[in-house]
């Protein structure tokens, strides 16, 4: 016999090429140059078949793997745009089962009207170049024509095959939408009834920076909003120090504090306020919220009054 191991890439054996006869042979070294070129062969075949059956296998497990994932939507299409994958989440998202949607191009099935021409170009592109173009926030088309925002991102990968296949993977975005639109809602109102408030209220930082001040406030001092946002609140306090101000803000209470001060304004007057502050950390910072009322005329009332009863008094006297 002649005989000879196979050999893959990395030098291992993995097999044995032999040629076996019940005759002594003829010219056994001509025979065993031709059984190791063959060998050669025959080893390269084995390690490309090996290569493509496991290859063939990662896919299947790609594929398993995807099949079940519960909120992530993926969809495998032809770089021509037909479906040849459609996962569960898929299912749920679009509202297409995989046995509607598979053999169906893209376009047709889940891209809205005014997009389509684009889309077209984007799938033209990636055919062309191999290259996915960017993730990107995108509203698409469920089956009854409604719409659902998602976040798609994108991924080119060759087969076993050696074919392309272009992968969408899908987040909705719906749950998040209806928090960022409630959010906003809340915002909204929130900021109609500050800048409505009779009171004036400024919300500052643990620097004592103005974070935030109604119209309200800057009217009562003297500046315009956008002045009010360069400014401390030491800037217009005319009863304590910076030092004292920001000892106040480190220590306020839970509960919040509720005293009179004096503020200075714009013009260099002084107005007489009462002041209610709470404090709250958002983000993690530190935010003390101030509601502002002017006194002064309230004080020079009970004033007057004070004065009145003293004069009334001496009369007496």
């Amino acid at each position: 016999y002649v005989g000879t191991p196979l050999r893959n890439t990395d030098g291992n054996v993995i097999g044995i090429l032999c040629v076996l006869t019940r005759r002594p042979l003829q010219a056994p070294l001509n025979l065993q140059q031709i059984i190791d070129l063959i060998a050669v062969k025959a080893a390269a075949e084995i390690e490309r078949k090996n290569a493509l059956q496991a290859l063939q296998e990662s896919e299947e497990r790609f594929r398993m793997l995807l099949q079940h994932v519960p909120s992530v939507a993926v969809q495998g299409y032809a770089m021509d745009g037909t479906t040849q994958y459609w996962n569960e989440a898929s299912e749920r998202l679009y509202g297409y089962t995989a046995d509607e949607a598979v053999g169906k191009n893209l376009v047709d099935l889940i891209i809205p009207p005014e997009m389509r021409d684009d889309v077209r170009g984007a799938i033209k592109y990636m055919a062309e170049t191999g290259q996915p173009i960017p993730a990107s926030e995108l509203s698409l088309m469920r089956k009854d024509g409604s719409r659902v925002a998602l976040f798609s991102s994108h991924a080119i990968v060759r087969k076993s095959n050696g074919s392309l296949e272009l992968f969408c993977i899908d987040i909705d975005l719906s749950d998040r939408k209806r928090a960022e639109e409630a959010l906003l809602d809340e915002m909204t109102k929130r900021k109609i009834l500050i800048d409505r408030s009779r009171d004036g209220i400024v919300t500052l930082d643990e620097s004592g920076k103005v974070y935030e001040a109604n119209r309200r406030f800057a009217d009562m001092l003297g500046y315009t909003p956008e002045e009010m946002r360069e400014l401390h609140v030491w800037d217009w306090d005319h009863q304590y120090s910076r030092e004292q101000i920001l000892e106040m803000i480190r220590t306020i209470p839970a509960e919040g504090a509720h005293f009179e001060t004096r503020h200075s304004r714009k013009d260099g007057s002084v107005i007489d306020v009462e002041l209610s502050n709470n404090a709250a950390v958002f983000s993690g910072k530190k935010l003390i919220m101030c509601v502002v009322r002017d006194i002064t005329e309230r004080k020079r009332m009970e004033e007057a009054l004070r004065e009145n009863r003293q004069m009334l008094s001496e009369a007496m006297d």
